[in-house]
């Protein structure tokens, strides 16, 4: 077993996106190990062919060429922090957001994009590198460079990564640092499944053995959703309906009565168990008050389309409720080990708590009892 795989084994699971984060640190220190001119030639193939002459122009008189994880940058008065950045001499020249499979908050790119377009100049515009596995980009987002002046957007994935390791090292040099690891990097990938965006014979195997788990799951999360939509009917404004989302999670939802909607939005209740281990994030830098190390069932208020906070909704946040991706919806929780094992009684207890928390925050919805019941049109954009 290489030292990736060791190091992945027995790290420590603080954050909801731990497999990311120890991806990009893996891939920075051996990025940083690499010869000058082999770090200059990795960037160039990061970015598209008609930016190469003037990547390589711009790093041919640099002294220093190194790549930093997790950088604090102040943009549009939030902190934010981007996977890596590689500087040339102490100047941004190319930022990578990297995932697995989880979702990108909204206008992640984007932000980025200014944000290095505001920092280079000249001949060289910025670059943002959008490094990922399954999840794709916005609309919009790649650029290829010809322009000239704005910045340039590319989409990478891990494969691509261990394709240009195999392909341009020489990877049976175990006595060369960087090649003995680049070498490990590339198996450690292929072990995690990232070489590949199609279905293994493990997964079929998984597969087989989930099916039945599925219909359960789909089972218990519309009785709780349909239980809290038969208590508070004035709520709901769509179907009920059950699905994953964002890879980490399970959840029956309805949409809220467009009644109370604030213009633009789409609101939804859902309910729901997450797997915090897994890829993804709640959308929260500091989600205090959720369980990080254990399988917990939440109930969350947010609007579909992210074009208008929770505050524009509720009159209050409810109390133990903790608003997520940047105001953009509330979510309550309580660990799974805190039910009874026993499914009939766990099913009990979750629509009991369920129905209790949904009706504290129905009550900071001005007007709630008087509103009239508007559906939603559940096929319109967001």
């Amino acid at each position: 077993m290489g030292i990736y795989s060791r190091l992945s084994k027995y790290r420590d699971t603080p954050s909801l996106s731990q497999a990311e984060n120890f991806l990009t640190e893996a891939l920075a220190d051996l990025f940083n190990r690499f010869p000058l001119q082999i770090r200059i030639e990795f960037l160039v193939q990061m970015l598209p062919s008609s930016c190469s002459d003037r990547l390589r122009n711009r790093c041919k008189d640099g002294k220093q060429i190194e790549a930093l994880t997790q950088v604090s940058l102040g943009v549009a008065g939030f902190v934010k922090r981007p996977d890596m950045i590689v500087y040339v001499d102490s100047k941004p020249l190319i930022l990578l957001e990297v995932k697995i499979d989880a979702a990108l908050q909204k206008d992640q790119l984007k932000t980025y994009s200014v944000w290095m377009g505001s920092k280079c100049s000249g001949d060289w515009p910025g670059a943002v590198v959008f490094l990922t596995h399954r999840t794709r980009a916005p609309d919009g987002f790649e650029n290829d460079g010809r322009e000239g002046n704005s910045v340039i957007g590319v989409t990478r994935t891990w494969k691509y990564i261990g394709d240009w390791l195999v392909k341009n090292l020489d990877l049976n040099q175990s006595e060369t640092t960087h090649c003995a690891l680049a070498s490990d990097f590339s198996h450690f990938l292929e072990r995690q499944g990232l070489m590949t965006d199609f279905m293994t014979s493990r997964h079929l195997a998984a597969t087989e053995l989930f099916m039945p788990a599925y219909q359960a799951l789909r089972h218990t999360f519309l009785t709780v959703i349909r239980e809290i939509a038969l208590k508070y009917p004035k709520s709901k404004g769509g179907n009920p309906g059950a699905e994953f989302w964002m890879d980490n999670s399970y959840v029956g939802w309805y949409y809220l009565n467009n009644s109370f909607n604030p213009d633009g939005s789409k609101f939804s209740i859902s309910v729901g168990i997450w797997f915090p281990d897994q890829n993804g994030a709640l959308g929260s830098d500091n989600p205090v008050g959720l369980p990080r190390h254990e399988p917990f069932f939440f109930i969350r208020i947010g609007d579909d389309r992210q074009k208008k906070k929770v505050c524009e909704l509720l009159s209050k946040t409810p109390e133990g409720w903790v608003e997520t991706n940047e105001d953009y919806s509330v979510i309550v929780t309580r660990a799974v080990s805190q039910f009874d094992a026993d499914p009939d009684v766990r099913v009990q207890s979750l629509i009991a708590w369920a129905q209790e928390e949904v009706g504290r925050a129905v009550a900071c919805i001005p007007n709630f009892d008087s509103a009239p019941v508007e559906n939603i049109s559940e096929d319109s954009e967001g």
